[in-house]
């Protein structure tokens, strides 16, 4: 037989053997409670620290996207045709022997309300786009009459600083005068306003703007006393504007003439 040595505790606390196994035994029970309390509290350092918020937290979350999925039913009209449904079904005589099949059947006729304005809004824009053509049309002529009325601006501002004497009328001898300096010219006619804006609308084709446009600054500067072609009078802008006042008649001789030629 083995006996197990006493320890210098056990010998000075005068322990015999059937207190040594008692000893032993709490020991082992309290090592075993213990381990139990370590292992618990391993486990419970992964569970949330107070469960009640959890719960209120996952419930308001829950709710939010019951709120949120009602909304999106009423927007979307589902909740429309449920009911546009049931009172279909209750108004029935007699009621179908299959709802379900009933159901099938209504939805697959039904026409959400979108559609019908979805089929206005194509109809409204197949007029507007048939009125296009036109549209661009009247623009290009609104332009054009733009353009037409700021030339004509422009050629009422240089009579007006050509008609410096007040009589309302512009001699083409006077103009000659001022593009080139030289006094001497053979043609004396002298226009109103209304003639001396065909004759600057004579000056170049109407799909020629550059060429008009060119003319126009060469009046305006001599409207402003800038002698423009003196010692260059075969200058291409000179040439056409001396072509120009030979060629043009106004409307008052033209009668004359007519008149002249018709009398007995």
């Amino acid at each position: 037989f083995f006996f197990k040595q006493k320890t210098a505790y056990e010998i000075a606390q005068r322990l015999v053997g059937s207190e040594m196994c008692i000893r032993d035994r709490y020991q082992r029970r309290v090592h075993g409670i213990y381990q139990k309390l370590y292992q618990l509290r391993k486990k419970m350092e992964y569970l949330p620290k107070d469960s009640n918020l959890e719960v209120a937290s996952y419930t308001k979350k829950k709710e939010a996207k019951l709120r949120e999925f009602r909304k999106y039913l009423v927007d979307k009209d589902v909740v429309l045709a449920i009911t546009k449904y049931l009172l279909a079904l209750r108004n029935a005589d007699p009621k179908p022997s299959d709802p379900v099949n009933y159901l099938q059947e209504y939805f697959g006729k039904y026409r959400d309300p979108m559609w019908d304005v979805m089929d206005k809004i194509k109809e409204e824009n197949k007029k507007m786009e048939e009125k296009i053509p036109t549209l661009h049309t009247k623009i290009k002529e609104l332009e054009k009459n733009l353009h037409h009325s700021l030339i004509e601006k422009r050629i009422r501002a240089i009579f007006a600083k050509l008609e410096k004497d007040k009589t309302e009328c512009v001699s083409f001898k006077t103009l000659y005068k001022l593009l080139c300096g030289a006094a001497k010219f053979d043609v004396t006619t002298a226009v109103n306003a209304a003639q001396f804006m065909k004759f600057c609308l004579s000056l170049a084709p109407p799909d020629n703007a550059k060429n008009l446009n060119d003319l126009l600054e060469a009046l305006e500067k001599a409207s402003k006393g800038e002698v423009l072609f003196s010692g260059a009078l075969d200058n291409p802008i000179f040439v056409q504007i001396v072509e120009a006042i030979r060629k043009f008649q106004p409307q008052y001789l033209l009668e004359y003439s007519c008149l002249l030629y018709t009398s007995p």
